[in-house]
């Protein structure tokens, strides 16, 4: 009979030491093929939670791509506390991989299908779409725009279509960024970022961008039961801010507050760029305390905003 250890893992770690699992290792292995060596616990979620955008996006964008028939993902949220194969978090957070296939889900999008090296835009709904416009630029590490093409398009009901092709900027920029629009008119109806260097090569010199500091406002709103925010993150630098992360707090304890809905998460800026995004959640979940909104990310030099 198996003890009782070996069928409910603490965690992903633990289970390497327990019995063998190969996960893990595998992970650890990605994460340093990609970004380099982590530098303590916290620099491995940070790169962690890198390879959970791109890999979540990724399966789903193949999909797109490929217009295949269904995807069966094992799985989507893990009963122990990990860092892989999950969308939300043992504690109900969701993660990078979650906002990664909320991106690659998209009914009308556009993608860059790195494999080959095609910009390609996918209509998942039932109706054909005409008139739409697809746009793609690329940045070199500093935040330069080097390239930039844009093509009319249409395209009909569950279909894709390939758009051009993307130039690499390997000579100018070892690492660089990517960004794509699906539009018609002015109406932004996808929009997409990516960061690469070579085909599956390191992206170690994303550390060399700069810390950011970002401008934030927080607008408070909801009812007795619910609380909502209006969070505008700007990004006024010269350079990229990469991965934010916005991550709402009890203001005391500073402990998370979750369960949360957050319309997008781990997004990008260029510079000149700001967003707004939407959160929301219980009051009861604020366990009698005030909220306080943390911003933190890739190259984000991290802060608290309390909330009235």
């Amino acid at each position: 009979m198996m003890p009782a250890e070996y069928l409910w893992p603490i965690n992903d770690m633990w289970a390497i030491h327990n019995y063998q699992s190969p996960r893990m290792p595998l992970y650890t292995k990605r994460i340093e093929q990609r970004y380099g060596a982590p530098a303590s616990i916290e620099d491995y979620c940070r790169k962690a939670q890198m390879v959970n955008m791109e890999s979540a996006k990724a399966m789903y964008e193949c999909l797109q791509a490929n217009q295949g028939s269904g995807i069966l993902i094992w799985m989507t949220q893990s009963a122990w506390p990990s860092l892989i194969c999950q969308l939300y978090d043992y504690y109900f957070e969701p993660t990078a991989a979650y906002f990664g296939a909320k991106k690659g889900c998209e009914p009308l999008h556009i993608l860059w299908d790195s494999n080959i090296n095609i910009i390609k835009a996918a209509n998942n709904t039932v109706s054909d779409q005409a008139d739409l416009t697809a746009e793609a630029w690329v940045y070199d590490l500093e935040g330069k725009e080097v390239w930039h093409k844009s093509t009319q398009l249409n395209l009909l009901a569950t279909s894709v279509k390939d758009c051009f092709a993307l130039e690499r900027p390997i000579a100018q920029s070892p690492v660089f960024f990517v960004k794509l629009k699906l539009r018609r008119g002015d109406q932004i109806l996808s929009d997409n970022f990516y960061w690469s260097s070579g085909k599956g090569g390191s992206c170690a010199d994303l550390e060399k961008l700069p810390r950011l500091a970002l401008p934030t406002t927080v607008a408070k709103s909801g009812d007795k039961w619910t609380d909502r925010l209006a969070v505008k993150v700007t990004n006024p630098s010269q350079g990229v801010a990469l991965m934010i992360r916005l991550k709402v707090i009890r203001a005391g304890s500073g402990e998370r507050v979750l369960p949360i809905l957050y319309e997008d998460n781990y997004f990008s800026l260029l510079s000149g760029e700001s967003r707004t995004v939407s959160v929301e959640f219980a009051v009861a979940n604020l366990a009698g305390e005030l909220p306080k909104l943390a911003v933190e990310g890739w190259n984000i030099l991290p802060k608290e905003i309390s909330i009235p």
